[in-house]
């Protein structure tokens, strides 16, 4: 959990949609500080903890990259069958 992030996710008060905001916080809970401020959960987790369908994910993170919150790196295989992003969260945002 990031002791940074988080907490500027959660009172952002800027133009972030419901799906845009509540996946930017599941992704600032998830960062980590001393590694960069990065996460990489897949779509799928994602998509469990927020309730939002896969393509709402998708699109919310789109968005989020546009608006430069978030940037990210394709991902790699974990496991031989999973492929995560690595996202990392832009402080001057906030």
């Amino acid at each position: 959990m990031s002791n940074i992030f988080l907490p500027l996710a959660l009172n952002h008060e800027g133009n972030l949609s419901g799906s845009e905001k509540l996946v930017l916080i599941i992704l600032c809970n998830l960062s980590n500080d001393a590694k960069g401020n990065y996460a990489w959960p897949s779509h799928q987790y994602i998509s469990r903890k927020s309730g939002y369908s896969l393509a709402t994910v998708k699109r919310a993170c789109k968005s989020l990259k546009k608006k430069k919150f978030i940037t990210w790196i394709n991902g790699k295989y974990v496991d031989d069958n999973c492929n995560t992003n690595h996202y990392r969260i832009n402080l001057s945002m906030f």
